[in-house]
């Protein structure tokens, strides 16, 4: 488990046991990620930032991560900073990209906030993506672009739009790829954003999960920014992450169970989710496990 550390020489590196390499890069001083059981860790700026109101910044955090192949990081607010009114942008980080992290954050509130080395500016995990040997499009638009990969080891395929469309400052539009997939058994779709949107335009998405088939696959795109957004048919909008689906049970053997201070689910007495303590309890009749998430 990786512990909670200041680096302070650009030759620092930590490889965890999952494979997963940390380097600071040349920042002066750079914080380690605080890792929990390697599902997600937290991640800080490398030096202090403002943050106006109804505005973004993008915060480095001095550090290069090395991820293995066929995963991603993926990076997400913390809860205090959805309480702030704090969105992270973009997070996607894909397995063949050495540059220096960085968090693209917006402050819906507001106030302006200070951003400083001490506190979480998201957090990261390294989920797998699931790679088929063939996926299957149906084009329902002359002007669809069949999705492809940025880089061999991209996690996420480029989505493009099908349709003329103005997106409203500080407003959203559902936009139309004209695309529908077959996608293989045990297997969804994560629809992220494209870094270059959000850095560049303020462009997000609303639209997350994909599960295949009909209708085609649409995105809601918000702009964020104070200009008025163009996107003309074939322009890259979004991105399809494919990951892989674990299940419990038949999802009709879901029951209500009483927990103290919790309220959870349970599918067979295979898995109880705590949701307000982010806990998810394995049951085994011979072992029982705790994994916090």
């Amino acid at each position: 488990m990786l512990g909670r550390a200041v680096v302070r020489s650009a030759r620092f590196v930590h490889t965890s046991s999952n494979g997963i390499t940390i380097k600071c890069a040349k920042d002066p001083i750079a914080k380690l990620p605080k890792l929990y059981n390697y599902l997600h860790a937290f991640l800080y700026a490398s030096q202090p930032y403002q943050m106006p109101s109804r505005e973004k910044v993008l915060i480095s955090t001095g550090l290069r991560i090395q991820i293995p192949k066929n995963h991603y990081g993926r990076i997400e607010a913390t809860e205090q900073q959805a309480l702030n009114r704090i969105q992270v942008g973009a997070g996607v980080v894909d397995s063949d990209y050495r540059g220096i992290v960085k968090v693209l954050l917006f402050n819906h509130g507001p106030e302006d906030r200070e951003i400083c080395t001490q506190e979480p500016i998201g957090r990261i995990s390294f989920p797998e993506i699931c790679v088929p040997e063939q996926l299957e499009f149906e084009n329902e638009a002359s002007e669809t672009v069949t999705p492809r990969r940025g880089s061999p080891e991209a996690a996420g395929l480029d989505l493009t739009n099908s349709e003329r469309i103005t997106v409203p400052a500080e407003g959203f539009r559902v936009v139309k790829t004209g695309l529908s997939a077959t996608l293989p058994e045990g297997c969804f779709g994560r629809i992220a954003p494209r870094s270059g949107l959000a850095s560049k335009h303020s462009i997000h998405v609303g639209s997350e999960i994909y599960f295949g088939g009909k209708p085609a696959i649409e995105v809601i795109l918000h702009n964020y920014g104070h200009d008025d957004f163009e996107v003309n048919p074939g322009d890259r909008i979004a991105q399809l992450v494919l990951h892989s689906l674990s299940w419990f049970g038949d999802g009709d053997a879901f029951k209500l169970i009483s927990a103290p201070e919790a309220c959870s689910i349970e599918p067979e007495g295979n898995l109880t989710v705590y949701s307000h303590l982010n806990y998810v309890k394995l049951r085994n009749p011979s072992n029982s496990t705790s994994i916090p998430i």
